[in-house]
């Protein structure tokens, strides 16, 4: 469950970071917004300083309107000289395409227009920065702090106009040019309040949050359901447990009953042939319990081994006789080859162990067709002893051989055959157990080998 819960903060986590980059990203778009705009009105505010500056006294402004006074000449019409004043620089000397690469201007418009505040600076009306400031000031819908620079051609402050140090975090509009002849700029620079940001972007804010909050509650519902069936889950697996531990004892006493019965009756050897039998079967029984509530408890419980000097060729021996009683109604034929040359004894726990080989033999009968032939080969493998359990029976598909030793899990085609998927599961943990391994080998439609090693006995 600790897993669950760290899979959970960590996607609530992420969430959250994502959606505070999202709302960071929408910030730096508004702050190039804001620069855009600031660079807008640091234009038209130059515009407007040099009207201030070019206007004459005998033809003021009407209405706050600007007005430019200008008169056409015809070829025929006679200009006489005195009106004619030289320019301060000629538009012919002027390399527009190195200017607009520099960012100086945008378009020939400009140029005259630079040339324009060099006249006027000619004239001894140059820029007033102050003038600049107030007409800015009044351009902005928020009074807020701000710095007017002029800049010389290297873009070294010449001259400020409001805070003399401006903050980092402050944004700055482009350098706008004011003059060619003696290259100075202005460029403003303010804050963008984040304050300004939330009120323009309250509603998707508000949304980014509201999601949000959304995925927590949902995430934090699903944990919380998770919690309860895992909760009911438990107290199933305790009840279960109980119950099949609850099994155990009444098995044990028979098996006490029965080994009393052995000493009372010594005498008749088919009676005690019979008990005999009858306590294997219990013991196994136990044995198979035992099984079952492993693989109820998800094989978290450590196994405990009665570990000795086994025979594999008798169990596999015992295992074919019960086999061939359980299923004597199917048609099946059980082949034993012993390969050890009578060097069989492994070390291992000989209830488990024969368990493990009566599961096998009894999938290769289950999961086949009547007539099935079942071969178990037992042979010596350097320090271990194989056993191979194969037949000619349905087949596993390579998918399902991944999967076939999880608990629970069954082969689709097999699903019409009664069972409940923990057999497999069981086998594997027992074989690992004993530090054993267990592999399978099948083609679908032509049967499968199952192996399984064991340390041999010394």
């Amino acid at each position: 469950m600790k897993k669950v819960y760290s899979i959970a903060l960590l996607a609530i986590i992420m969430i959250v970071c994502l959606q505070g980059y999202n709302v960071h990203l929408q910030y730096q778009k508004y702050k190039l917004k804001c620069i855009d705009e600031i660079n807008d009105m640091l234009v038209q505010s130059v515009d407007e300083e040099y009207h201030n500056r070019a206007k004459s006294k005998n033809n003021p402004d009407k209405n706050g309107e600007h007005h430019i006074r200008y008169k056409v000449f015809n070829a025929t019409d006679k200009i006489q000289e005195k009106k004619i004043k030289e320019p301060g620089l000629d538009l012919q000397t002027l390399d527009i395409g190195s200017l607009k690469k520099q960012g100086i201007l945008s378009n020939y418009g400009d140029a005259v227009i630079l040339l324009s505040q060099d006249m006027l600076e000619q004239e001894g009306k140059p820029l007033n920065l102050a003038n600049l400031n107030e007409i800015v000031s009044r351009r902005m819908e928020d009074k807020i702090e701000r710095s007017i620079f002029l800049l010389d051609k290297n873009k070294k402050i010449i001259k400020t106009e409001g805070v003399k140090k401006v903050p980092s975090s402050w944004v700055c509009s482009k350098d706008v040019a004011v003059n060619l002849a003696n290259l100075r700029f202005v460029r403003v620079a303010m804050p963008v309040p984040p304050s300004k940001f939330i009120a323009h972007s309250i509603w998707t804010l508000a949304l980014s949050v509201l999601f949000v909050l959304i995925a927590v509650v949902c995430i934090g519902y699903h944990l919380l359901v998770i919690k309860r069936k895992e909760q009911l889950l438990r107290n199933r697996e305790l009840g279960v447990n109980g119950i099949i531990h609850d099994l155990k004892a009444p098995i044990n006493s028979v098996i006490s009953v029965l080994s009393l019965l052995k000493v009372k009756v010594k005498e008749d050897k088919i009676l005690l042939d019979v008990i005999s039998q009858a306590s294997d079967k219990a013991k196994l029984l136990e044995s198979d319990i035992e099984s079952i509530l492993l693989a109820a408890k998800g094989g978290n419980d450590r196994i405990l081994l009665n570990l000795k000097k086994v025979s594999l060729l008798e169990l596999t021996n015992i295992v074919k006789t019960d086999m061939d009683i359980l299923y004597k109604k199917k048609p099946h034929n059980i082949v034993i080859s012993d390969e050890t040359h009578g060097d069989n004894m492994a070390y291992a726990d000989e209830l488990y162990i024969r368990n493990v080989m009566r599961n096998l033999v009894e999938n290769a009968l289950k999961y086949s067709d009547d007539g099935v032939n079942v071969q178990v080969l037992i042979r010596n493998i350097d320090e271990n002893i194989e056993v191979s359990v194969t037949d000619d029976g349905w087949g596993i598909t390579p998918k399902d051989q991944k999967l076939i030793f999880r608990q629970f899990y069954r082969v689709r085609q097999h699903k019409q055959v009664k069972g409940y998927g923990i057999g497999l599961a069981v086998v594997k943990y027992v074989v690992e157990a004993h530090h054993g391994r267990i592999r399978v080998n099948s083609e679908l439609g032509k049967g499968s080998c199952f192996t399984f090693s064991l340390p041999k006995a010394q």
